[in-house]
């Protein structure tokens, strides 16, 4: 097949992970790139997908891009995943695209292998934060590191979200330096304009208790921490101000955390509010926001947070801190550290306003350095250098 030729950029994205940051991603920057002259179609997988999927379906019909829904589990499957990888390819054969662009972990494995026999197509991939904390089990984790250096040498580029993804990739995955684009995460830059008034977040969540009410936002799911956050909610010095714990996710570790919350004493605490749509614009609601990940490439949620003005903790890891400024606007604690984490949460809480940062620096900070405009520039930049024969025809 041809791919070379000349006509708009053709690109296809694929994604097992139709939920949480991913999903945001997509539906940011797809609309953005068709309106700069790119031919976006998807492949997409619904197994893992939030209950309003179908809203994205919509979008990305009513912008004229083709979706090809393929079932992929998310854990290992040999004949399930050999058909999927046969039907990406047969379906990147009838679509013709210059650039797959492949999103997490399990579809940058898929989409590069089903890539790789066709010799016209370049292959991006962002894994929006490398999965090593998951591999409980060293052996797998050493040959998944064995394995993305394999696949890294049939990769043309690789679009990395935070400059500690880019850290990972070189230390850890041996990827050459010239493979790689930092490519930061950005948001709407009239975000703040979205903003619900705090009663009507508050009657919107039903949070009526009185007392700090704070957001626990995120899947619930390992990666996200909200079992360490439990534990230090129990280490929490009784106070004046009461504090409530709001749980907005959901998450194939629901089950357990209910019970660890049962198990710690601590589930009088906590409400489970389940995945709220449209979340940002309701952040008003809560005096404080609790994101304690194991890991993350670079957190859309602490990006709104911070626009929000609303205050933050956060686990310390180098994905929370994409600008060494957050530091001064933020309390963070060690990861894992549930006694620190309390201390921490107490606090606030003997403070009662805590020491929220500066609603103007941060909404003025993510304008700034994080805009998805920008973001799609440099993404449409990546683009052009695949792809140099269609560069004039990209809309700037």
């Amino acid at each position: 097949m041809d791919g070379t030729g000349p006509g708009p950029v053709r690109v296809t994205h694929f994604t097992e992970a139709s939920a949480g940051g991913v999903r945001q991603h997509l539906r940011r920057i797809i609309p953005r790139l068709r309106s700069r002259g790119v031919v976006v179609d998807l492949i997409l997988s619904p197994l893992r997908a939030e209950p309003d999927f179908g809203r994205d379906l919509d979008l990305y019909h009513s912008l004229g891009c083709r979706v090809k829904l393929c079932p992929i589990a998310r854990g290992v499957s040999l004949w399930q995943d050999l058909r999927a990888c046969r039907e990406i390819r047969r379906t990147l054969r009838d679509w013709n695209p210059h650039v797959v662009h492949t999103h997490a972990t399990k579809a940058g494995l898929l989409g590069r292998i089903a890539a790789a026999p066709l010799t016209d197509v370049r292959t991006v991939h962002s894994p929006h934060a490398f999965p090593l904390e998951e591999f409980r089990v060293v052996m797998q984790q050493n040959l998944f590191v064995k394995l993305e250096r394999r696949l890294a040498r049939a990769t043309s580029l690789f679009v990395l979200v935070s400059r500690s993804e880019k850290d990972v990739a070189t230390n850890v995955f041996g990827i050459r330096e010239r493979q790689i684009r930092v490519v930061e995460n950005g948001v709407e830059p009239d975000l703040a304009s979205c903003l619900e008034s705090r009663e009507d977040a508050r009657g919107a969540l039903g949070i009526e208790r009185p007392g700090l009410a704070v957001a626990v936002p995120g899947r619930l799911v390992h990666q996200k921490g909200q079992d360490w956050l439990l534990q230090a909610v129990a280490h929490i010095r009784p106070g004046p101000y009461a504090m409530h714990f709001y749980f907005c996710g959901a998450g194939e570790d629901e089950h357990q955390l209910r019970e660890a919350s049962e198990r710690l004493g601590v589930a009088d605490q906590v409400t489970w509010l389940g995945r709220v749509p449209e979340l940002v614009t309701k952040l008003t609601a809560f005096d404080l926001v609790v994101l304690p990940s194991r890991y993350e490439g670079l957190s859309y949620m602490l990006l709104e947070t911070l626009c929000a003005g609303i205050p933050l903790v956060v686990s310390d890891i180098e994905g929370h801190f994409p600008r060494d400024e957050i530091r001064e606007h933020v309390v963070s604690v060690p990861l894992e550290d549930k006694v620190g984490l309390g201390e921490a949460l107490s606090a606030f809480a003997e403070s009662a306003a805590g020491h929220p940062p500066d609603a103007t620096w941060g909404r003025q900070f993510v304008r700034t350095h994080f805009s998805v405009d920008v973001q799609v520039e440099k993404l449409m930049a990546c683009y052009r250098e695949l792809v140099p024969s269609c560069a004039s025809q990209c809309t700037p």
